[in-house]
């Protein structure tokens, strides 16, 4: 029996496309890789630095990220900001944010206090979750953001105990009239 070839136009840009596009996909790829063992290495490199004590630091000058830094004041509990869809094993919730501000000083820190559970019932009602008062001295890794997530529609104007998806550190300085440093701990 015998074959013939005959050569289509059309099929062949079709298998360069897809060659094309596969190697396109492998390359992103390995960038994300070598991205990921950057990031993995600056997270060890400041994991292994000693806490920074946040009172020493210029007003203005933000710390590497993931540095880790120890700082001694009080939370200013009239803002409270939830970001919402934030979940953690397995559980819908909130981060809970909070601005800090360091004693002996001007400098105001946004601190994010940690995760909460919301209420599948009512997802608007916020956990009870008591501030504590008075003088502390608490540790924290420094981030530029706590990321974004996937926002439908426009978000609720920035106020004290609003329930937000996404928000920036600027925005929250404007809506409280703090001056707050740019980055979180």
């Amino acid at each position: 029996m015998r074959m013939s070839f005959t050569f289509r136009f059309i099929p062949f840009l079709a298998a360069v496309m897809v060659a094309l596009i596969a190697l396109s996909l492998g390359n992103w790829q390995s960038r994300r890789a070598e991205e990921k063992q950057r990031l993995a290495s600056e997270q060890a490199t400041q994991a292994a630095l000693p806490p920074l004590d946040m009172q020493l630091v210029e007003e203005g000058k933000a710390p590497a990220h993931f540095r880790s830094v120890q700082m001694t004041g009080s939370f200013i509990a009239q803002w409270p900001i939830y970001l919402d869809n934030r979940p953690y094993q397995g559980k819908a919730g909130f981060y809970l944010l909070m601005p800090f501000k360091l004693k002996d000083s001007e400098k105001i820190l946004l601190v994010m206090r940690g995760w909460l559970p919301r209420d599948a019932r009512n997802r608007v009602e916020l956990p009870i979750t008591p501030t504590p008062e008075g003088v502390l001295q608490i540790e924290g890794k420094v981030r530029g953001t706590v990321g974004h997530v996937m926002q439908l529609g426009s978000e609720p104007a920035l106020k004290s105990g609003v329930i937000r998806q996404n928000f920036e550190v600027a925005e929250l300085s404007k809506a409280s009239g703090l001056k707050l440093e740019n980055f979180i701990i």
